[in-house]
């Protein structure tokens, strides 16, 4: 999910690459990557779009979450918005009974570098900074849909995230 994205785009190239994996991208606007690959469109910001563009596609395994939403220009809605994750995962579990693994991807704002100075070296272990963030809303739906389930789910934090993306308005 999030198909078009700086993360999304690289990681359907590298899942395309590797010619090991049946990729089902799913973004507002078709992939600019070459390659043997479905595309579905949908908005991951409308949880009735993402119900609807998945129905059919049962075989679905695995979601990268690697949306990013145009930010709100409240940091409280904006929050909210991206904490919707779970229910574009519900979306997937609905279509598919076979889901097995979500990973979220997220990145060093979990540990406040949007803040200004934060303690290094970041840990998992350390304590949340004072909300709203937008990665602790998606993480704390992502664990609250997956609670009793078969599927599992991971978080990735990279420190950088280095591409482009195609930004259309």
């Amino acid at each position: 999910m999030g198909a078009t994205g700086v993360v999304g785009r690289y990681l359907l190239m590298h899942l395309l690459g590797r010619g090991e994996w049946d990729v089902l991208a799913l973004s507002r606007r078709r992939p600019d990557v070459a390659g043997d690959y479905l595309h579905l469109c949908a908005d991951l910001t409308d949880a009735h779009d993402c119900r609807t563009s998945l129905a059919g596609h049962r075989d679905l395994t695995h979601v990268f979450y690697a949306a990013y939403p145009r930010p709100a220009r409240h940091r409280v809605a904006g929050a909210r918005q991206h904490g919707d994750a779970g229910q574009r995962v519900e979306a997937a579990e609905r279509a598919a009974p076979g889901l097995r693994h979500v990973n979220l991807v997220e990145g060093t704002k979990w540990y406040g570098s949007h803040l200004g100075p934060f303690k290094t070296p970041a840990k998992e272990s350390d304590p949340r900074h004072m909300p709203p963030n937008m990665y602790y809303a998606q993480q704390d739906a992502l664990e609250a849909r997956q609670h009793g389930k078969a599927w599992s789910w991971s978080a990735v934090r990279p420190h950088a995230v280095c591409g482009f993306s195609l930004a259309v308005r």
